[in-house]
């Protein structure tokens, strides 16, 4: 009998100690809201490393072909010409840094398939959603173009100046390495890290805050993230009137995020948004500024509906 005494009391004595040791091996708010926001800022921190290292080695690389191009020319005459190669060819630089980005990214994920922490999603989407992602982006994209046409004299100068300089920064250089920089790696690097990252880590840590997480709170949590991570995006992007259309758009690309559950479905978006200036040109010519708004309008509104009805009943 005072054996078995004895074995109870041991037992409650380790029942006892190892309860402290549950309840401190459990991370704090603060720690997990750490834990959350330390890869985006890797991320973003190690894509303006790669900025910064491509830029000046494409600087000097340049500077160095055109000393050699061009003996015996006064230091102030090459400096400028490597400018202006420079300037005239930021679509290649920016395509050398993306690519750059992006085949370090997929290292690293292969290797220790990080991104899994904040919840980013890389599965394949439906192929009728494929199509509406496209189209989604198309049709904002034409409204976009031609509604900051039409509202050009109204705004503020420095405001549309702004976004010109920004737009046309790409225009330079050679055609297909313009379209390659612009439609494709520009998407895929800023939906990475907007989209992909940033959104997935804001949505836990505002989740993370509340005592109790409900359907409620989550969704206060995505709309909280949408809002900010739009904000961010549209900062990112350097001047006024650019910040915010970019920034509308960031909320179409995080409901298409959200519905599809693939970050692809997103890229795709960005992807036609950044090609609507063909469709747009083509609209114009063919229908008039103000019914090729009401057109892509009605499209987009449709379109929406639709992904969202093949997005519910394939999640069903």
């Amino acid at each position: 009998m005072d054996d078995m005494n004895f074995r109870t009391e041991d037992t409650v004595n380790k029942e006892t100690q190892a309860q402290p040791e549950a309840v401190a091996k459990k991370p704090s708010k603060i720690i997990q809201i750490l834990k959350f926001a330390i890869i985006p800022l890797a991320v973003f921190f190690a894509w303006l490393v790669i900025n910064y290292v491509v830029q000046f080695l494409f600087s000097f690389f340049v500077s160095i072909g055109v000393a050699v191009s061009n003996p015996g020319l006064a230091p102030s005459k090459l400096e400028s010409m490597a400018l202006d190669y420079i300037y005239s060819n930021i679509s290649l630089m920016y395509l050398i840094i993306s690519v750059v980005f992006i085949g370090i990214f997929l290292l690293v994920q292969k290797l220790s398939r990080f991104s899994r922490h904040v919840g980013l999603e890389y599965k394949k989407p439906a192929t009728p959603v494929v199509v509406t992602s496209l189209l989604i982006g198309t049709f904002v994209g034409v409204i976009a173009n031609i509604g900051l046409e039409l509202m050009s004299s109204w705004l503020p100068k420095s405001w549309v100046e702004g976004n010109q300089e920004s737009v046309s920064a790409f225009d330079g250089g050679n055609e297909i390495i313009m379209l390659l920089a612009v439609v494709v790696c520009a998407p895929i690097v800023e939906e990475l890290l907007f989209r992909g990252f940033i959104y997935n880590a804001l949505k836990k840590v505002f989740n993370i805050i509340p005592k109790v997480s409900t359907n409620k709170s989550r969704v206060i949590s995505m709309v909280s993230a949408a809002v900010l991570t739009s904000a961010l995006f549209g900062i990112y992007h350097g001047n006024i009137l650019q910040a915010l259309y970019t920034g509308v758009l960031s909320l179409f690309m995080v409901w298409v995020y959200e519905m599809s559950g693939s970050i692809f479905t997103s890229i795709l978006v960005h992807c036609a948004f950044n090609f609507a200036g063909m469709p747009t040109y083509l609209l114009q010519n063919s229908l008039g500024a103000i019914p090729s708004l009401i057109l892509c309008g009605i499209l987009a509104l449709v379109t929406v509906v639709f992904t969202y009805r093949i997005c519910r009943i394939k999640a069903a």
